[in-house]
Parts: structure tokens; C-alpha cells; sequence
């Protein structure tokens, strides 16, 4: 049985989880994860496949860690935005935090914008209305990180 740290919002602090057969079970600030299989993954982000989500203008999505390395409470996705891209202004129910790694642009919310460069952390809450978008002359290049969807 291994620890890692439990996220103290996510999930209900009594009881045994399970994600796609992995059970675990809070306790003391950390889920106790079952299954001894369970480790450290690693994945490239050549290795996964870049789809332009609909809605989208030049970009390329990755699910870097998602259902294909069972992440129990997380997804790290990676936008590439190409100048003159954007992502579709939209809503949704789950916060998200994204970080710039390399590029300009702006997040659209409602009727202002914010710039963006690279290093810059945002926050996202949820039903919060929201675009990115490139304004700037190269990729800009951001993480962005989910709670694990319901459905999966």
C-alpha cells in the first residue's frame, strides 16, 4: 500500500474511492492507494496525439496526463495556441488553473481582458466565462489543469 498526498476538496473526507479499479481510501491527509501497481508515470508530449478541439482557431490540445495514466483527481493538459488563435469563449462547472510557458496573448472574461505572458499563473472559477487568446506574433504555450471530469 503506498501514500500520496489527498487533495482536501475533491473527495468526501470518510470512505473508500475507487477510479477505473484503483480503490483508495482517505485517511490522516492522504489516500492510501491499493494497488501496489500504481507509480509514478511519465509521458512525452510527442507521444500524445494533438487534436483542434471544436470551437477552436489554431490550436492544439494534449491531454498529457488524464485517463491514460488513470490520474485519480487531475488533468494536465497542453494548449498550443498558433498567432491568431483562440480557444471558443465558453463555461463550464469545474475550476481550472493554467500556467503560460512560453508566448503572449490574453484571457478574455466577460467584457475585460487580462494579458498574459509567459510565467504567468491564472485562476479560473468555475461558470466563470473565459477565452484565451493569441495576440502575439509566436505559440503561446500553456498548462492547464482540470479536476478529473465525472464521466471518466
Amino acid at each position: 500500500m503506498r501514500l500520496l498526498p489527498a487533495p482536501r476538496v475533491l473527495f468526501d473526507t470518510r470512505g473508500t474511492h475507487s477510479a477505473k479499479g484503483l480503490a483508495f481510501e482517505r485517511s490522516e491527509g492522504f489516500f492510501r492507494y491499493d494497488d501496489d501497481d500504481f507509480t509514478m508515470k511519465k509521458v512525452n508530449q510527442e507521444e500524445i496525439e494533438g487534436t483542434s478541439p471544436e470551437g477552436t482557431k489554431g490550436v492544439q490540445f494534449r491531454q498529457l496526463l488524464a485517463g491514460n495514466v488513470m490520474a485519480p483527481n487531475f488533468y494536465m493538459r497542453l494548449f498550443d495556441v498558433a498567432p491568431g488563435g483562440n480557444t471558443p469563449s465558453h463555461t463550464h462547472v469545474w475550476e481550472h488553473e493554467v500556467y503560460v510557458v512560453k508566448g503572449n496573448g490574453k484571457i478574455v472574461l466577460g467584457d475585460s481582458d487580462e494579458p498574459l505572458s509567459e510565467g504567468d499563473a491564472v485562476f479560473v472559477a468555475p461558470n466563470e466565462r473565459h477565452q484565451f487568446v493569441n495576440d502575439g506574433h509566436s505559440v503561446l504555450r500553456m498548462i492547464c489543469v482540470i479536476p478529473k471530469p465525472a464521466e471518466d
